[in-house]
């Protein structure tokens, strides 16, 4: 959520990690960005770590995103290399 995004990317990008993560075999509650961004929002809002005005979602707490990427950071490292951007 850097910068803020429309819904519409947000659940575009999500799809992706989607793919990588299934393609590894993860057990994944989801299976569509649309999915993820519609049972996430609610509870982040709730709790003051994003901010959603209209279509476009913006990181509040940066910090407790980055602990939630970490997760499952390690699934999408092939070789120790980042590929979630923070």
């Amino acid at each position: 959520l850097r910068p803020p995004m429309e819904r519409a990317a947000l659940e575009d990008r999500i799809d992706r990690l989607i793919e990588i993560l299934q393609s590894t075999g993860a057990n994944l509650d989801v299976t569509t960005g649309r999915e993820a961004v519609d049972m996430a929002t609610e509870p982040l809002a709730t709790r003051g770590i994003i901010v959603v005005e209209g279509n476009r979602y913006r990181a509040r707490q940066r910090l407790v995103l980055r602990y939630y990427a970490r997760t499952i950071e390690h699934l999408l490292k092939p070789h120790g290399a980042s590929v979630l951007t923070h």
